[in-house]
Protein backbone atom coordinates (compact mmCIF):
# COMPACT_ATOMS: atom_id res chain seq x y z
CA UNK A 1 0.00 0.00 0.00
CA UNK A 2 1.39 3.28 -1.05
CA UNK A 3 2.07 6.00 1.95
CA UNK A 4 -0.65 8.47 1.02
CA UNK A 5 -3.58 5.78 1.02
CA UNK A 6 -2.41 4.63 4.48
CA UNK A 7 -2.08 8.50 5.35
CA UNK A 8 -6.03 9.21 4.60
CA UNK A 9 -6.97 5.72 5.76
CA UNK A 10 -5.19 6.84 9.28
CA UNK A 11 -6.50 9.83 9.01
CA UNK A 12 -10.10 8.93 8.73
CA UNK A 13 -9.68 6.14 11.62
CA UNK A 14 -7.90 9.38 13.71
CA UNK A 15 -11.51 11.80 12.95
CA UNK A 16 -13.33 8.59 13.78
CA UNK A 17 -11.41 7.82 17.07
CA UNK A 18 -11.79 11.54 17.68
CA UNK A 19 -15.17 11.95 17.72
CA UNK A 20 -15.67 8.58 19.89
CA UNK A 21 -12.89 10.21 22.25
CA UNK A 22 -15.31 13.36 22.40
CA UNK A 23 -17.79 11.85 23.36
CA UNK A 24 -16.86 9.80 25.99
CA UNK A 25 -15.24 12.32 27.35
CA UNK A 26 -18.31 14.72 27.51
CA UNK A 27 -20.33 11.72 29.26
CA UNK A 28 -17.80 12.08 32.20
CA UNK A 29 -18.45 15.95 32.63
CA UNK A 30 -20.45 16.93 35.25
CA UNK A 31 -22.71 18.62 33.09
CA UNK A 32 -24.06 16.45 30.37
CA UNK A 33 -23.83 17.41 26.99
CA UNK A 34 -26.65 14.25 25.04
CA UNK A 35 -27.27 16.08 21.65
CA UNK A 36 -23.40 16.31 21.00
CA UNK A 37 -22.76 12.60 22.70
CA UNK A 38 -24.97 11.29 20.08
CA UNK A 39 -24.18 13.38 17.35
CA UNK A 40 -20.54 12.52 17.97
CA UNK A 41 -21.31 9.12 17.88
CA UNK A 42 -22.68 8.90 14.09
CA UNK A 43 -20.10 11.09 13.36
CA UNK A 44 -16.88 8.52 14.49
CA UNK A 45 -19.52 5.46 13.13
CA UNK A 46 -19.59 7.40 9.95
CA UNK A 47 -15.76 8.28 9.37
CA UNK A 48 -14.86 4.63 10.51
CA UNK A 49 -16.37 3.25 7.42
CA UNK A 50 -15.35 5.84 5.32
CA UNK A 51 -11.90 4.78 6.13
CA UNK A 52 -13.25 1.28 5.79
CA UNK A 53 -14.20 1.89 2.43
CA UNK A 54 -11.30 3.97 1.48
CA UNK A 55 -8.85 1.16 2.45
CA UNK A 56 -10.67 -1.03 -0.12
CA UNK A 57 -10.05 1.35 -2.64
CA UNK A 58 -13.80 2.87 -2.83
CA UNK A 59 -14.75 6.19 -2.96
CA UNK A 60 -16.99 7.04 -0.12
CA UNK A 61 -20.45 8.39 -0.86
CA UNK A 62 -20.76 12.18 0.38
CA UNK A 63 -23.66 11.17 3.22
CA UNK A 64 -24.70 10.86 6.78
CA UNK A 65 -26.81 7.75 6.01
CA UNK A 66 -24.86 4.99 8.03
CA UNK A 67 -27.37 2.76 6.68
CA UNK A 68 -26.00 3.26 3.04
CA UNK A 69 -22.76 2.89 4.06
CA UNK A 70 -22.87 0.46 6.11
CA UNK A 71 -24.59 -1.57 2.46
CA UNK A 72 -21.67 -1.00 0.73
CA UNK A 73 -19.17 -2.30 2.72
CA UNK A 74 -21.09 -5.28 3.64
CA UNK A 75 -21.10 -5.84 -0.78
CA UNK A 76 -17.30 -6.03 0.46
CA UNK A 77 -17.31 -7.89 3.76
CA UNK A 78 -20.63 -9.22 4.73
CA UNK A 79 -20.39 -9.49 8.21
CA UNK A 80 -21.11 -5.96 8.63
CA UNK A 81 -24.78 -6.44 8.22
CA UNK A 82 -24.86 -7.42 11.51
CA UNK A 83 -24.63 -4.00 12.30
CA UNK A 84 -27.84 -2.48 10.56
CA UNK A 85 -29.91 -2.00 13.73
CA UNK A 86 -27.17 0.06 14.96
CA UNK A 87 -26.51 1.91 12.18
CA UNK A 88 -30.33 2.92 11.71
CA UNK A 89 -30.21 3.97 15.03
CA UNK A 90 -27.11 6.13 14.83
CA UNK A 91 -27.87 8.03 11.22
CA UNK A 92 -30.83 10.34 12.60
CA UNK A 93 -28.36 11.56 15.07
CA UNK A 94 -26.19 13.67 12.39
CA UNK A 95 -29.09 16.18 12.19
CA UNK A 96 -31.74 15.81 14.80
CA UNK A 97 -30.44 17.57 17.56
CA UNK A 98 -27.60 19.89 15.21
CA UNK A 99 -29.89 22.72 14.47
CA UNK A 100 -32.76 24.40 16.55
CA UNK A 101 -36.50 23.26 16.33
CA UNK A 102 -40.25 23.84 17.74
CA UNK A 103 -39.53 20.71 20.07
CA UNK A 104 -36.96 20.74 22.65
CA UNK A 105 -36.31 17.13 22.85
CA UNK A 106 -33.07 15.70 24.19
CA UNK A 107 -31.64 12.64 24.10
CA UNK A 108 -32.43 10.76 27.07
CA UNK A 109 -29.15 8.76 29.03
CA UNK A 110 -30.09 5.03 27.36
CA UNK A 111 -29.84 7.10 23.89
CA UNK A 112 -26.58 7.81 24.70
CA UNK A 113 -25.10 4.92 26.37
CA UNK A 114 -26.69 3.27 23.26
CA UNK A 115 -25.26 5.35 20.56
CA UNK A 116 -21.64 5.21 22.56
CA UNK A 117 -21.93 1.07 22.78
CA UNK A 118 -23.40 1.07 18.73
CA UNK A 119 -20.61 3.54 17.71
CA UNK A 120 -17.60 1.96 19.50
CA UNK A 121 -18.23 -1.57 17.77
CA UNK A 122 -18.40 -0.55 14.47
CA UNK A 123 -15.68 1.64 15.02
CA UNK A 124 -13.90 -1.80 16.81
CA UNK A 125 -15.53 -3.99 13.46
CA UNK A 126 -13.93 -2.15 11.14
CA UNK A 127 -10.59 -1.77 13.28
CA UNK A 128 -10.23 -5.66 13.26
CA UNK A 129 -10.89 -5.60 9.20
CA UNK A 130 -7.67 -3.26 8.69
CA UNK A 131 -4.26 -3.90 8.87
CA UNK A 132 -2.88 -2.31 12.02
CA UNK A 133 -0.36 -0.32 9.56
CA UNK A 134 -3.58 1.98 8.77
CA UNK A 135 -4.54 2.17 12.87
CA UNK A 136 -4.44 5.37 14.26
CA UNK A 137 -1.48 5.47 16.47
CA UNK A 138 -4.12 6.83 19.23
CA UNK A 139 -7.10 5.33 18.86
CA UNK A 140 -10.49 5.21 20.96
CA UNK A 141 -11.62 1.32 21.40
CA UNK A 142 -13.92 1.55 24.44
CA UNK A 143 -11.56 -0.07 26.63
CA UNK A 144 -10.91 2.08 29.39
Amino acid sequence: MDEAKRELVQSWLLNASDDLGLARLATAHDRAFPAGVVYHCQQAAEKALKGFLVFRDQEPPRTHNLISLLQQVAAIEPEFLGWEEAAARLTPYATRYRYPSAALTRPDSDQVDEALGDAACIYNQVLSYLPPEVHPETTDTGAD
